[in-house]
């Protein structure tokens, strides 16, 4: 992601979600699973929230109206993509 788009997302920590991603994807026989579950389970809703912000502030902003598919695919792949992470710890509420 450009340092520009960082810069219209200033809630998002982009310095601490790249770091957990290059342990997750390159010291991986290190991973904390707790770690894993924490953010899963408390992070990731607050991120969801500030990007679900973003996004509808940004579809106003545009002129065309947005189609209901679209709003589900952009506020839903998040949720999709950190689903796995839930379902990879092997943990359930």
């Amino acid at each position: 992601m450009s340092e520009n788009s960082r810069r219209k997302i200033p809630n998002l920590p982009f310095r601490k979600m790249r770091g957990m991603r290059n342990v997750v994807a390159h010291d991986y026989a290190n991973v904390d699973m707790q770690i894993v579950w924490e953010v899963a389970t408390l992070h990731v809703p607050e991120l969801r929230a500030v990007l679900e912000e973003f996004l509808a502030k940004w579809f106003r902003l545009r002129s065309s109206p947005v189609s209901p598919s679209l709003w589900h695919l952009a506020t839903s792949r998040a949720s999709d993509l950190f689903g796995g992470c839930v379902r990879a710890t092997g943990r359930r509420k």
